[in-house]
Order: structure tokens, then C-alpha cells, then sequence
């Protein structure tokens, strides 16, 4: 999830430039700040609705601003910043767009399904240990998917299901930042008008 925010310099603003470029410059870093900042705040409002089990998660949302340069205007720019260990996949914008996420070189993805806390990372670790533990096994669903199970001793009652190993994994749906960055052009547009009248421009 990205989001750009800079101003071009529009016919209105010519004759207020003509009479203070250096107050109109002002305006323009100011309201940079303010949408740039209500921006990230919007993103993040709609990050805890859709994940409201977790405090920490809106905080991926992240902002920065840019001064004016010679050649370039005043910018912020409003970012995710959760992604993939190798850097190269935005988890946040797979939750956004349901995603499909598929296994590399003909691998396989594997998926926990005890919710219980830890259980995951205990599934995870008996995948690994699969060869070494007499207990674990994949098998083959009537579906056609692989399963990691873990038998029962001494073959009594029913094996435990831990996970299942598939091709690709379709995540849900659970935020849109669907017209957030037509929110941020209006906004910036507001932003720099109140600016404008504040410094009397």
C-alpha cells in the first residue's frame, strides 16, 4: 500500500506566488504535513477494523514528508511497512486485494489449523520433525490435499490433524484502501487552502 501526495502549481495559486513565493512555499510544506498525516491516520483506522484483534498491526502504516527541493516540489508519502523476510511481497496490500499467494519451485505451502495459541508454531516444528518422529504423517485427503496428522499411540482413537500442505493459499479480503488516494488529493487540496488563508494568500 502506497500513497503519494504532491502539489502541482495551478493557475489559482500564480498570482498569490507573484506576491509571496515564499509564503505560498510555506502553505504548500504545511498542508504537505497535515494530509500527509490525517492520510496515514485514515489508513490506519481502517487497518484496526479489519484486524481488530491487534493493538499493534495500524502501526505498520507509516508517513514521511519531503522539503522542497530545486526540481522538486514539497512531498509525503504514506506506505505499509509489512512485508514479506525477503522484502519483496506487501502482506497488507495481499489482505487488501485477496490475494493468491502460491508456493515457489513446485513446493508446498503449509497451514496450521488449531487456532489455539501456539499451536501454529508447534504444527510448524512437527512438520520439520516429520522424518524423526514416528508419530507424524502426511497423508492424503479425500480432497486430494495433503495432510500432516499426528497418530494416537499405539494406534488407538483418532489421528490428530495438524495442517494441510497445498499449492497456494487464497487470503481474505479484510481492508480496502479503495479512494484513499482520491481522499488524499482532496485533502491536500483542502489542506493548502486553509494554509493559503491563514498566511492571508
Amino acid at each position: 500500500m502506497q500513497i503519494n501526495l504532491v502539489t502541482d502549481v495551478k493557475e489559482s495559486l500564480i498570482p498569490a506566488l507573484e506576491r509571496d513565493t515564499a509564503g505560498v512555499g510555506a502553505a504548500v510544506s504545511l498542508a504537505i504535513d497535515d494530509a500527509t498525516t490525517r492520510i496515514k491516520e485514515r489508513a490506519r483506522a481502517l487497518v484496526r477494523v479489519g484486524f481488530p484483534g491487534s493493538r499493534k498491526l495500524p502501526t505498520v502504516i507509516r508517513s514521511r514528508t519531503f522539503d522542497a527541493k530545486p526540481s522538486k516540489p514539497p512531498a509525503g508519502y504514506v506506505w505499509s511497512k509489512w512485508s514479506s523476510k525477503k522484502g519483496d511481497r506487501d502482506i497488507l496490500l495481499a489482505f487488501a486485494t485477496g490475494a493468491t499467494i502460491r508456493a515457489r519451485d513446485g513446493k508446498f505451502l503449509f497451514v496450521p489449523l488449531d487456532p489455539a495459541p501456539g499451536a501454529k508454531a508447534k504444527a510448524r516444528a512437527a512438520l520439520e520433525a516429520i522424518g524423526n518422529n514416528p508419530k507424524l504423517a502426511l497423508i492424503k485427503t479425500l480432497g486430494g490435499k495433503l495432510a500432516l496428522v499426528e497418530k494416537p499411540l499405539g494406534n488407538r482413537g483418532r489421528a490428530k490433524l495438524l495442517g494441510l500442505l497445498v499449492p497456494s493459499v487464497k487470503i481474505p479480503k479484510r481492508v480496502s484502501f479503495e479512494g484513499l488516494e482520491a481522499q488524499a488529493d482532496t485533502m491536500l487540496s483542502e489542506r493548502l487552502l486553509a494554509r493559503l488563508q491563514e498566511k492571508g494568500l
